[in-house]
């Protein structure tokens, strides 16, 4: 067995392809770039729990996920300038996530039918670039990374759920940029990034889990992906955005940076383009009977929930826009004679029924399709 630190030493040569670093002065000095999605078609799940035995793992390619799609989208909003996008599918181009054979079994079971490594597609992409006339390809694909989210020296790639305390959607994105006229291939940083999960558990397969917590992860890494691609283009000097590769060094305490909550700052909520402002009025409704509110008003474009807990009161006034549920949060203080003293409001309650409000959201089906049975 290898020691840690081997591990991370052999992890990072495989994400940095022993190349040097992206130029972005080469890049905007090019005439014609071309952006490459080569993702591999499939989700990974990873479990690393503290005790190796637990630690799991599964991949799976029809999910009705589409990576490269979902990468291309995201990096045609946030370009500063004309390039060629091109999905890895169609051209042939698709990169492993986990070059190397050392990490063939250690989390999921691989697949080599017609993937290769950025080296490996160099002849590839030197005929395509003379077919394209470009100056520059740019492959976006994912790698092997150290897990960042328990500190561990175990590898984590790809993209899809990974449990590792807690639940999340991640991703490990790259960019391998090559030059056609000199054949040199340069590498990025990896951005590697965590978003929470709302209520889904992990199964031991994709075919495990119910329809609506494939919902989920599936919206959860969209989102994710349209946060982590304006890092990688940022990198690569290729959008007007300067955003910096997120932390994932653990603080003087050990302690690592928490994943990205799904719950946002403040009180307003986007209602998802999946859903209806109905299906948004039908979530609020919903996460004051769970959390135990009572609900004193109930109109089509206002709600008021109240719920008391000793001798505090909290009042909750929802208002709705068409894309938008604005919440209203009081905070009352009960005195002997029943008299309501308004304080601060109760963030932890407030910050619950958010959550509830957006996790009823993330599992609300698409228009036009049959909702599950509740249990």
């Amino acid at each position: 067995m290898l020691k840690p630190l081997v591990l991370l030493v052999i992890i990072g040569l495989l994400v940095a392809g022993c190349s040097t670093p992206v130029s972005v002065d080469k890049i905007q000095a090019a005439k014609k770039v071309v952006i490459v999605a080569a993702f591999e078609p499939q989700l990974v799940g990873q479990r690393i729990a503290m005790i190796a035995v637990m630690n799991d793992g599964w991949t799976a390619e029809n999910t009705g996920f589409d990576i490269n799609g979902a990468v291309l989208a995201a990096v045609k909003t946030n370009l500063n300038r004309e390039v060629k996008l091109v999905d890895g599918k169609d051209a042939g181009l698709v990169v492993e996530a986990n070059t190397s054979r050392f990490f063939a079994d250690l989390v999921v079971p691989r697949k080599t039918d017609g993937r290769g490594s950025p080296e490996s597609l160099s002849p590839k992409l030197a005929a395509l670039g003379r077919e394209w006339g470009a100056d520059t390809i740019v492959l976006l694909h994912s790698g092997t990374v150290s897990d960042w989210v328990q500190n561990t020296s175990l590898p984590v790639m790809g993209i899809g759920h990974l449990y590792a305390h807690r639940d999340g959607v991640y991703c490990v994105l790259l960019a391998s940029v090559y030059d056609c006229r000199t054949g040199e291939r340069t590498v990025s940083p990896a951005v590697k990034q965590m978003r929470r999960l709302a209520g889904v558990h992990w199964y031991k397969n994709w075919a495990e889990y119910p329809p609506e917590e494939q919902r989920v992860v599936l919206r959860s890494l969209d989102l994710l992906i349209k946060d982590s691609v304006p890092v990688l283009l940022s990198q690569l000097g290729l959008t007007e955005k300067k955003v910096p590769l997120p932390s994932t060094s653990p603080d003087l305490l050990g302690r690592t940076p928490p994943p990205q909550s799904f719950v946002p700052e403040g009180n307003e909520l986007e209602i998802p383009r999946w859903a209806s402002k109905q299906q948004a009025r039908s979530a609020v409704a919903d996460a004051f009977k769970r959390r135990g509110w009572s609900l004193t008003t109930d109109t089509e474009e206002r709600m008021v929930g109240v719920f008391r807990k000793g001798k505090r009161e909290a009042v909750c006034t929802v208002t709705f826009t068409d894309r938008t549920i604005l919440l209203a949060p009081e905070g009352f203080e009960i005195q002997a004679d029943e008299k309501r003293v308004p304080v601060n409001y109760y963030q932890s309650w407030n910050s619950y029924l958010k959550s509830s409000i957006l996790e009823v959201l993330m599992k609300v089906p698409d228009a036009g399709e049959t909702p599950a049975p509740r249990s």
